[in-house]
């Protein structure tokens, strides 16, 4: 129901914000790091160090909070999240126009 959805969504920010917190006062989140892929593309890459055991759990629903909240003109296209470390982990999201991931995080 949209209701349970809508609760699921604010769990995940609240837990979004909780790691963003955390690996901000680890000082160990990098600058977003936008690119363009050679089709056009647009990529948006950041490294975390966390302390979560679940966060392949919490990408995957990071995912698709962001699939669900892709608006026209910002469409997220999907995730790749590569294990660096025991708990240190690099995520880089795929839009399909450069500039996407910006308008999306409200950073243009």
């Amino acid at each position: 129901s949209q209701q349970a959805l809508a609760v699921a969504e604010a769990q995940l920010r609240h837990t979004e914000a909780v790691l963003v917190r955390r690996t901000q006062a680890q000082a160990a989140m990098l600058a977003p790091n936008p690119s363009v892929t050679p089709d056009g593309a647009a990529t948006n890459t950041n490294r975390y160090h966390v302390e979560v055991p679940a966060m392949w759990g919490f990408m995957r629903a990071l995912a698709r909070r962001e699939a669900a909240a892709s608006g026209a003109g910002t469409r997220f296209l999907g995730m790749r999240v590569a294990q660096l470390g025991p708990q240190d982990y690099e995520v880089t999201t795929l839009w399909e126009a450069p500039g996407a991931f910006e308008a999306w995080a409200g950073t243009t």
